[in-house]
């Protein structure tokens, strides 16, 4: 079996940091390997921007708005996206952590 497409559905959110990191890792390994296309489905900014190159954002099941990731950072259009940056821990700023990836977010 040699599947398209991917759907991670909050894949790492209830791992560690280092084991997020390998199994990240180990999904871009496989992406590169097998031409896989993925789907991220997460809350967790950092794990879209290591990870994808689009974003859409949905809330209660309707897409609210799509871009490039760093689009979505540097002008985000709806509550929702200026929920999900304004939640990112740690004290990452949104500029440091939005440099270009994405995935799918829900709200």
């Amino acid at each position: 079996m040699k599947p398209d497409i991917l759907i991670c559905d909050q894949a790492v959110s209830a791992l560690g940091v280092s084991m997020q990191a390998q199994v990240l890792n180990l999904l871009q390994d496989l992406q590169d390997e097998f031409g896989l296309s993925c789907i991220f489905i997460s809350h967790h900014l950092s794990v879209i921007k290591h990870m994808s190159d689009q974003v859409v954002v949905m809330q209660n099941g309707t897409v609210v708005e799509q871009h490039k990731s760093d689009a979505i950072c540097s002008d985000p259009k709806t509550a929702s996206t200026q929920k999900l940056l304004s939640a990112i821990p740690g004290g990452l700023g949104v500029a440091d952590l939005c440099q270009g990836a994405a995935a799918v977010i829900t709200d």
